[in-house]
């Protein structure tokens, strides 16, 4: 996988280097937007030893002055753990059509060509969010409203996307390949030696 040596991060941020912190609107806030072409394949976004988790218990014990906070800022993994992360990844917005998707690995892959200008979004159903919102995404798929349970419909869909644009990995330039740290596996799956995983295992049930 040679291929994927990628160019420096610049030391910014671990999301994607061609990006930067944008005001969206009034009622969404900030998101971070491209700064140049980032092609279908790229991975915009690696999870590294900088992003604080939290588990639910220690959540839990924190005083509730911190709690808004991390619900709004953080991600849960499929353990169940609260991730904040310290870069821009954090202020990444929901669409309902999203330009990235985390297959099963600790890191996002745009889903489709993102154009300088274009906004990076996630679908925060991947999120597991522990309550439903009512949805300013504007896209030709938006559902009006996002639920936790939105997952379970979409995870087929988004499966297919992910495998297609993780297939490409290697014909891209990769800035954050030096940040994944699974490498064997993803090289695995892209060359057919193993499945690709499934965005299920992202999925966290409280009640299990």
């Amino acid at each position: 996988m040679s291929v994927l040596t990628g160019s420096s991060s610049r030391g910014r941020r671990v999301i994607h280097p061609d990006t930067e912190l944008r005001a969206v609107d009034p009622r969404v806030g900030m998101g971070v937007a491209a700064t140049s072409r980032i092609p279908k394949g790229t991975i915009t976004w690696a999870r590294d030893a900088l992003d604080l988790g939290v588990s639910r218990a220690d959540f839990r014990r924190l005083p509730e002055l911190f709690r808004p906070g991390l619900r709004k800022y953080t991600y849960i993994t499929g353990a169940g753990e609260y991730v904040l992360c310290w870069d821009h990844g954090r202020y990444l917005t929901h669409s309902c059509e999203p330009t990235c998707i985390s297959p099963g690995y600790d890191f996002e892959i745009a889903i489709r060509d993102i154009e300088a200008g274009d906004e990076l979004t996630g679908d925060y159903a991947i999120y597991n969010i522990e309550s439903g919102f009512d949805c300013l995404c504007g896209a030709g798929r938006c559902r009006g409203r996002v639920e936790p349970q939105d997952r379970l419909g979409l995870v087929d869909r988004w499966d297919q996307v992910v495998r297609d644009a993780l297939f490409l990995l290697p014909t891209v330039t990769q800035p954050l390949w030096p940040l994944v740290g699974n490498q064997a596996a993803v090289a695995d799956s892209i060359a057919g030696r193993a499945g690709v995983p499934s965005c299920r295992v992202h999925f966290f049930d409280p009640d299990d």
